[in-house]
């Protein structure tokens, strides 16, 4: 949701909307379905980045750490908590090994997210984007002056 307000001499002019129809998944692998989400929140240092590799997730559940594989994706969320103009992340552009289905296919390519900006992809179709040998690292690069955080939402469907 969002809302516009435009000061006047006598009155305030306020437009109000949001965006509905977003994709909700439930558990399957048909089209608009997905049966495994990893999310987590990440920090790192400035320059640093980091390959998440989709073939071999790890997280941490019940005290202990699960590690599982994408065989497709279906929506990719990352929410950049900086707050400061300039402490951005790029996304993608790997190279070798890189995922860029979503990108077109090209392993250079490379989208910002600055500072309180969301990066959402979704393809809640039945193929999704695949994940395989050669296609599997998602680069997060922390292009800011400072360590910043962000959260990341994979959802998709486990190699079977």
């Amino acid at each position: 949701d969002w809302q516009f307000v435009a000061a006047l001499d006598n009155s305030n002019v306020r437009d109000a909307s949001s965006i509905t129809g977003l994709t909700e998944f439930v558990d399957g692998t048909d089209a608009g379905e997905c049966n495994q989400l990893f999310h987590d929140t990440r920090s790192l240092a400035p320059g640093a980045s980091e390959d998440i590799n989709l073939l071999a997730v790890s997280t941490s559940m019940f005290g202990g750490t699960i590690t599982f594989a994408f065989d497709i994706v279906k929506a990719i969320l990352i929410k950049n908590l900086a707050s400061t103009s300039g402490e951005d992340f790029l996304i993608g552009g790997q190279g070798s090994n890189a995922f860029s289905a979503p990108f077109n296919n090209d392993d250079d390519a490379k989208l910002r997210v600055y500072a309180n900006g969301h990066f959402v992809l979704c393809n809640p179709t039945v193929e999704g984007w695949d994940v395989g040998a050669g296609a599997y690292a998602l680069r997060i690069q922390n292009v800011g002056t400072t360590t910043n955080s962000y959260v990341i939402a994979i959802a998709g469907n486990l190699a079977s």
